[in-house]
């Protein structure tokens, strides 16, 4: 009843644009959340093996070896096992949370705007680069240029998608309610 009173006033426009903001806020609180959990479910996998929980451990290394090669030599180790998946992965998914702690920092959640496109792709080129100059030989790239490029797509890509996915988020949650 109300909002037909108000319909087409300031005071509505006020009030949707309120709920608006809102709801993207719960979409970021709910992804930051998953990306955590994720994360964190790549240091619970080693803390399983070495309390005694291998079933456990052993479905997490299954389910992250199907998203990475896990190769020991190229893992960080926490007691005295490696985690779930190899430093790049690691990397990208530490930056993917670190771009979503950042990113309302950086830029208004309410308004999305990303990040030019040329920012994500010379992520993904240097990432590329450190991957294919190892590869063919020429330099050897270790665990530091593997994490730091690693990082670099996670937070570039998180900044260039974040503000699609919450438009795509807080759009379908307006659907539901009307």
């Amino acid at each position: 009843m109300i909002g037909n009173l108000w319909a087409g006033s300031p005071l509505d426009d006020r009030m949707r644009k309120d709920q608006a903001a809102k709801q993207v806020w719960i979409a970021y609180t709910v992804l930051l959340g998953l990306a955590s959990g994720w994360l964190a479910l790549l240091l619970v996998t080693p803390k399983l093996m070495c309390n005694g929980h291998e079933w456990g451990a052993l479905l997490l290394y299954r389910a992250f070896a199907l998203i990475c090669h896990q190769r020991v030599e190229r893992s960080f180790q926490w007691c005295g096992w490696p985690l779930a998946v190899c430093v790049r992965c690691t990397g990208i998914y530490a930056g993917g949370v670190l771009g979503l702690l950042l990113y309302p920092l950086m830029r208004c959640l309410a308004v999305p705007h990303s990040l030019a496109r040329r920012s994500l792709l010379l992520a993904l080129v240097l990432l590329a680069m450190d991957w294919g100059l190892g590869a063919a030989g020429v330099s050897v790239h270790n665990t530091g240029t593997r994490l730091v490029t690693g990082l670099a797509v996670g937070v570039v890509a998180v900044i260039y998608v974040l503000p699609a996915l919450l438009t795509v988020l807080s759009q379908d949650r307006s659907a539901m309610q009307s």
